[in-house]
């Protein structure tokens, strides 16, 4: 059975953007990019909502901008040919890139059909369809990279309403402030 992981930025006061849908607070530097690609060479399928999906598309052309560091590159090499499944009812089949399924349906019920498929590890990133998902008991590992950072508003890391615990199994401290925790469902 294949793990389902939601791993996001957040900040202290628990949001993963800011009130103007920014991420420009999270410091995205050499160390923490590599742990990111390292995490994407892990994953066989990522899911995304609408407005994730629209940030994460920069990744299709980022190799071909001028002044790319290494690191970035080597993301966005990983992360081109990676499967993709966007969950969406307002975007069409214009705006996906290779790799990209759009999605309209159940996806409760989808994401339990290819969590039992044979493969790599699946990813969520999107706050409102990671809550939607840790609500139906479906998120293995939730995996928030802490900015030191209040924002005072944007979106909410989760708003699940289902109770569900987890239990911290892994923590890692970067240079730039942030810390990873790696949490895993309890049963």
């Amino acid at each position: 059975m294949r793990k389902l992981i939601y791993s996001i930025a957040v900040s202290l006061d628990g949001y993963i953007n800011d009130s103007q849908g920014s991420l420009r607070w999270v410091p995205v530097d050499e160390q923490y990019h590599r742990f990111a690609n390292a995490q994407q060479a892990e994953t066989g399928l990522s899911l995304y909502g609408t407005r994730m999906w629209q940030t994460m598309r920069y990744w299709d052309t980022a190799e071909t901008e001028p002044g790319q560091p290494d690191f970035a590159i080597d993301f966005a090499r990983l992360w081109k040919p990676a499967e993709k499944l966007v969950v969406s009812h307002s975007l069409s089949e214009a705006d996906m890139l290779a790799g990209a399924r759009l999605f309209g349906g159940d996806i409760v019920e989808e994401v339990r059909r290819l969590k039992q498929q044979p493969g790599k590890q699946i990813t969520v990133s999107g706050a409102t369809l990671a809550s939607t998902l840790v609500d139906a008991g479906l998120v293995d590992e939730i995996q928030p990279f802490i900015v030191p950072a209040v924002l005072g508003g944007g979106t909410p890391f989760l708003s699940a309403s289902s109770a569900s615990r987890y239990q911290l199994v892994d923590s890692r401290r970067f240079a730039n402030g942030m810390t990873f925790l790696r949490c895993a469902r309890v049963a």
